[in-house]
Protein backbone atom coordinates (compact mmCIF):
# COMPACT_ATOMS: atom_id res chain seq x y z
CA UNK A 1 0.00 0.00 0.00
CA UNK A 2 2.72 1.98 0.70
CA UNK A 3 4.48 2.12 -2.19
CA UNK A 4 1.36 2.29 -4.30
CA UNK A 5 1.21 5.51 -2.08
CA UNK A 6 4.39 6.72 -2.93
CA UNK A 7 3.86 6.04 -6.99
CA UNK A 8 0.97 7.98 -7.00
CA UNK A 9 2.40 10.81 -4.80
CA UNK A 10 5.93 11.42 -5.93
CA UNK A 11 6.31 13.75 -9.14
CA UNK A 12 9.98 13.04 -10.00
CA UNK A 13 10.19 9.46 -12.04
CA UNK A 14 13.84 8.19 -10.95
CA UNK A 15 12.89 8.86 -7.15
CA UNK A 16 9.27 7.03 -7.76
CA UNK A 17 10.79 4.36 -8.97
CA UNK A 18 13.49 3.84 -6.54
CA UNK A 19 11.08 4.24 -3.66
CA UNK A 20 8.75 1.80 -4.78
CA UNK A 21 11.98 -0.55 -5.15
CA UNK A 22 12.77 0.12 -1.49
CA UNK A 23 8.96 -0.61 -0.46
CA UNK A 24 9.27 -4.38 -2.74
CA UNK A 25 12.78 -5.04 -0.96
CA UNK A 26 10.14 -4.74 2.31
CA UNK A 27 7.30 -6.78 0.79
CA UNK A 28 10.07 -9.34 0.14
CA UNK A 29 11.15 -8.78 3.66
CA UNK A 30 8.10 -9.11 5.44
CA UNK A 31 7.64 -12.03 3.15
CA UNK A 32 10.59 -13.80 4.51
CA UNK A 33 9.48 -12.86 7.97
CA UNK A 34 6.22 -14.78 7.39
CA UNK A 35 8.07 -17.78 6.54
CA UNK A 36 10.58 -17.71 9.15
CA UNK A 37 7.86 -17.09 11.98
CA UNK A 38 4.91 -19.66 10.59
CA UNK A 39 6.23 -22.25 8.12
CA UNK A 40 9.59 -23.37 9.00
CA UNK A 41 10.88 -25.71 11.38
CA UNK A 42 13.86 -26.67 10.12
CA UNK A 43 16.44 -24.63 12.41
CA UNK A 44 19.51 -24.55 9.60
CA UNK A 45 16.55 -22.85 6.71
CA UNK A 46 15.55 -20.57 9.75
CA UNK A 47 19.30 -19.40 10.25
CA UNK A 48 19.31 -18.86 6.05
CA UNK A 49 15.67 -17.11 6.14
CA UNK A 50 17.66 -14.90 9.29
CA UNK A 51 20.76 -14.33 7.32
CA UNK A 52 18.00 -13.28 3.90
CA UNK A 53 17.01 -10.01 6.27
CA UNK A 54 20.38 -8.76 5.57
CA UNK A 55 19.22 -8.03 1.79
CA UNK A 56 17.32 -5.59 2.44
CA UNK A 57 19.01 -3.65 5.23
CA UNK A 58 21.55 -3.38 3.33
CA UNK A 59 20.13 -2.53 0.07
CA UNK A 60 17.62 -0.23 1.37
CA UNK A 61 20.06 2.30 2.45
CA UNK A 62 22.07 2.37 -0.32
CA UNK A 63 18.87 3.09 -2.74
CA UNK A 64 18.34 5.65 -0.11
CA UNK A 65 21.80 7.16 -1.29
CA UNK A 66 20.26 6.95 -5.04
CA UNK A 67 17.18 8.37 -4.23
CA UNK A 68 19.16 11.69 -2.30
CA UNK A 69 21.40 11.96 -5.43
CA UNK A 70 18.48 11.86 -8.10
CA UNK A 71 16.25 14.91 -6.31
CA UNK A 72 16.33 17.89 -8.54
CA UNK A 73 17.43 16.13 -11.43
CA UNK A 74 15.78 16.41 -14.96
CA UNK A 75 13.68 13.36 -15.96
CA UNK A 76 16.67 11.99 -17.78
CA UNK A 77 18.65 11.67 -14.95
CA UNK A 78 20.73 8.78 -14.48
CA UNK A 79 22.48 7.85 -11.43
CA UNK A 80 26.55 8.70 -12.20
CA UNK A 81 28.71 4.95 -13.00
CA UNK A 82 31.24 5.95 -9.97
CA UNK A 83 28.05 5.72 -7.38
CA UNK A 84 27.26 2.14 -8.51
CA UNK A 85 30.84 1.47 -7.41
CA UNK A 86 28.30 1.12 -4.15
CA UNK A 87 26.72 -1.61 -5.06
CA UNK A 88 30.13 -3.71 -4.60
CA UNK A 89 30.69 -3.15 -1.02
CA UNK A 90 26.97 -3.82 -0.38
CA UNK A 91 27.14 -6.92 -2.32
CA UNK A 92 30.50 -7.78 -0.49
CA UNK A 93 28.80 -7.72 2.80
CA UNK A 94 25.24 -9.27 1.67
CA UNK A 95 27.48 -12.43 0.85
CA UNK A 96 29.46 -12.20 4.18
CA UNK A 97 26.34 -12.50 5.57
CA UNK A 98 24.89 -15.31 3.96
CA UNK A 99 28.09 -17.44 4.17
CA UNK A 100 28.12 -17.05 7.54
CA UNK A 101 27.89 -20.82 7.95
CA UNK A 102 31.15 -21.43 6.84
CA UNK A 103 33.18 -18.60 8.77
CA UNK A 104 31.18 -16.69 11.76
CA UNK A 105 32.47 -13.87 10.72
CA UNK A 106 28.99 -11.87 11.35
CA UNK A 107 27.39 -13.87 13.91
CA UNK A 108 29.23 -16.81 16.39
CA UNK A 109 27.23 -19.61 18.07
CA UNK A 110 28.28 -21.54 21.08
CA UNK A 111 29.45 -24.76 20.83
CA UNK A 112 27.22 -27.66 20.88
CA UNK A 113 23.94 -25.77 20.97
CA UNK A 114 21.42 -25.22 17.99
CA UNK A 115 22.42 -22.09 16.35
CA UNK A 116 19.60 -19.12 16.42
CA UNK A 117 19.33 -15.57 16.18
CA UNK A 118 19.05 -15.52 19.98
CA UNK A 119 22.45 -17.36 21.87
CA UNK A 120 24.76 -15.76 19.19
CA UNK A 121 27.40 -13.22 19.75
CA UNK A 122 28.63 -10.45 17.35
CA UNK A 123 31.85 -10.45 15.03
CA UNK A 124 33.85 -7.78 13.25
CA UNK A 125 31.58 -8.45 9.95
CA UNK A 126 28.30 -7.60 11.83
CA UNK A 127 30.05 -4.14 12.73
CA UNK A 128 31.17 -3.84 8.96
CA UNK A 129 27.78 -4.33 8.12
CA UNK A 130 25.81 -2.28 10.28
CA UNK A 131 28.62 0.64 9.70
CA UNK A 132 27.68 0.39 6.09
CA UNK A 133 24.13 0.89 6.36
CA UNK A 134 24.82 3.85 8.95
CA UNK A 135 27.10 5.38 6.65
CA UNK A 136 24.50 5.12 3.90
CA UNK A 137 21.52 6.27 5.72
CA UNK A 138 23.01 9.31 7.19
CA UNK A 139 24.84 10.09 3.88
CA UNK A 140 21.61 9.93 2.30
CA UNK A 141 20.06 12.04 4.88
CA UNK A 142 22.79 14.85 4.60
CA UNK A 143 22.56 14.99 0.68
CA UNK A 144 19.02 15.84 0.87
CA UNK A 145 19.18 17.99 3.38
CA UNK A 146 22.38 19.73 1.34
CA UNK A 147 20.21 19.93 -1.91
CA UNK A 148 16.94 21.38 -0.29
CA UNK A 149 16.03 24.47 -2.55
CA UNK A 150 13.92 26.17 0.45
CA UNK A 151 15.34 27.83 3.28
CA UNK A 152 12.04 26.74 5.65
CA UNK A 153 12.43 22.71 4.39
CA UNK A 154 15.99 23.26 6.70
CA UNK A 155 13.72 24.31 9.49
CA UNK A 156 12.02 20.89 9.52
CA UNK A 157 14.87 18.72 7.85
CA UNK A 158 15.86 17.25 10.97
CA UNK A 159 11.89 15.47 11.41
CA UNK A 160 13.54 12.13 9.44
CA UNK A 161 16.26 12.05 12.51
CA UNK A 162 13.56 11.55 14.66
CA UNK A 163 12.50 7.76 13.24
CA UNK A 164 16.49 7.00 12.66
CA UNK A 165 17.87 7.81 16.17
CA UNK A 166 14.97 5.71 17.32
CA UNK A 167 16.40 2.94 15.03
CA UNK A 168 20.00 3.58 16.58
CA UNK A 169 18.61 3.80 19.82
CA UNK A 170 16.23 0.15 18.80
CA UNK A 171 19.84 -1.33 17.38
CA UNK A 172 22.13 -0.60 20.97
CA UNK A 173 19.29 -1.99 23.06
CA UNK A 174 19.01 -5.29 20.74
CA UNK A 175 22.86 -5.87 20.75
CA UNK A 176 22.89 -5.37 24.46
CA UNK A 177 20.01 -8.36 24.65
CA UNK A 178 17.49 -5.82 26.82
CA UNK A 179 14.54 -7.92 27.54
CA UNK A 180 11.92 -5.79 26.92
CA UNK A 181 13.51 -4.89 23.18
CA UNK A 182 14.11 -8.43 23.08
CA UNK A 183 10.63 -9.72 23.96
CA UNK A 184 8.32 -7.31 23.13
CA UNK A 185 10.10 -5.21 20.41
CA UNK A 186 12.11 -8.10 19.01
CA UNK A 187 10.32 -8.64 15.60
CA UNK A 188 13.00 -6.48 13.84
CA UNK A 189 11.43 -6.63 10.22
CA UNK A 190 8.31 -5.67 11.25
CA UNK A 191 10.28 -2.51 13.04
CA UNK A 192 12.42 -1.64 10.43
CA UNK A 193 10.27 -1.48 8.21
CA UNK A 194 8.01 0.88 9.86
CA UNK A 195 11.23 3.14 10.41
CA UNK A 196 11.99 2.77 6.97
CA UNK A 197 8.62 4.53 5.60
CA UNK A 198 8.43 6.49 8.57
CA UNK A 199 11.76 8.25 7.86
CA UNK A 200 10.93 8.70 3.96
CA UNK A 201 7.67 10.07 4.78
CA UNK A 202 8.86 12.40 6.69
CA UNK A 203 11.21 13.55 3.89
CA UNK A 204 7.92 13.56 2.04
CA UNK A 205 5.95 15.69 4.38
CA UNK A 206 8.91 18.60 5.46
CA UNK A 207 9.72 18.69 1.20
CA UNK A 208 13.30 16.79 1.01
CA UNK A 209 11.16 15.04 -1.57
CA UNK A 210 8.91 16.59 -3.78
CA UNK A 211 5.24 14.84 -3.94
CA UNK A 212 2.18 15.56 -5.55
CA UNK A 213 0.69 17.46 -2.61
CA UNK A 214 -0.72 21.05 -1.60
CA UNK A 215 -1.66 22.18 -4.87
CA UNK A 216 -4.58 23.90 -3.24
CA UNK A 217 -2.20 26.58 -1.37
CA UNK A 218 0.19 26.50 -4.30
CA UNK A 219 -2.98 27.99 -6.22
CA UNK A 220 -3.91 30.29 -3.51
CA UNK A 221 -0.86 31.69 -3.57
CA UNK A 222 -0.21 32.27 -7.61
CA UNK A 223 0.26 35.65 -8.47
CA UNK A 224 -1.03 37.57 -11.55
CA UNK A 225 -3.49 34.77 -12.87
CA UNK A 226 -6.93 35.98 -11.49
CA UNK A 227 -7.98 32.61 -11.90
CA UNK A 228 -10.18 30.53 -9.95
CA UNK A 229 -11.71 26.61 -10.33
CA UNK A 230 -15.36 25.77 -9.16
CA UNK A 231 -17.43 22.72 -9.56
CA UNK A 232 -19.99 21.92 -12.43
CA UNK A 233 -22.39 23.70 -10.08
CA UNK A 234 -20.15 27.04 -10.94
CA UNK A 235 -19.56 26.60 -7.04
CA UNK A 236 -15.77 28.00 -5.94
CA UNK A 237 -13.86 25.66 -4.93
CA UNK A 238 -10.04 27.11 -5.49
CA UNK A 239 -8.99 30.81 -5.79
CA UNK A 240 -5.87 32.70 -6.52
CA UNK A 241 -5.04 35.05 -3.87
CA UNK A 242 -5.66 38.31 -6.11
CA UNK A 243 -8.80 36.83 -8.01
CA UNK A 244 -11.93 38.73 -8.12
CA UNK A 245 -15.52 37.82 -7.08
CA UNK A 246 -17.26 37.08 -10.20
CA UNK A 247 -21.01 37.01 -10.44
CA UNK A 248 -22.21 33.08 -11.58
CA UNK A 249 -24.62 34.80 -14.10
CA UNK A 250 -21.22 36.00 -16.03
CA UNK A 251 -19.28 32.48 -15.44
CA UNK A 252 -22.15 30.56 -17.11
CA UNK A 253 -22.12 33.42 -20.27
CA UNK A 254 -18.74 32.83 -20.38
CA UNK A 255 -18.44 29.21 -21.08
CA UNK A 256 -19.75 29.98 -24.31
CA UNK A 257 -17.39 33.18 -24.94
CA UNK A 258 -15.24 35.67 -23.46
CA UNK A 259 -17.36 37.95 -21.37
CA UNK A 260 -16.01 41.67 -20.63
CA UNK A 261 -16.37 42.20 -16.53
CA UNK A 262 -15.34 45.29 -14.70
CA UNK A 263 -12.03 47.35 -15.80
CA UNK A 264 -12.09 46.40 -18.89
CA UNK A 265 -11.15 42.59 -18.10
CA UNK A 266 -12.19 39.66 -19.92
CA UNK A 267 -13.29 36.59 -18.56
CA UNK A 268 -12.86 33.09 -19.97
CA UNK A 269 -14.71 29.45 -18.95
CA UNK A 270 -12.20 26.63 -19.56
Amino acid sequence: MWGVSVGNRVIQHQVRRLLIAVSALMVLWLTVREFKFHFVLDSTLLRYLWYSYYIPMLSIPMLAVFISMSLGKPEQFRIPRLTWLMCIPTALLIGLVLTNEYHQMVFLFPDGQVRTEFNCTYGAGFFAVLGWALFCSLLSIVIMIYKSRKPQNRKTAWLPMLPFGGALIYILLYIMRVSFVVDVLGDTAVFYCLVITAVFECCIWCGLIQSNSRYSDLFRASLDISAQITDDDYNVRYCASDAKNIDKEDMINAATKPVIIEDGKRLHNM
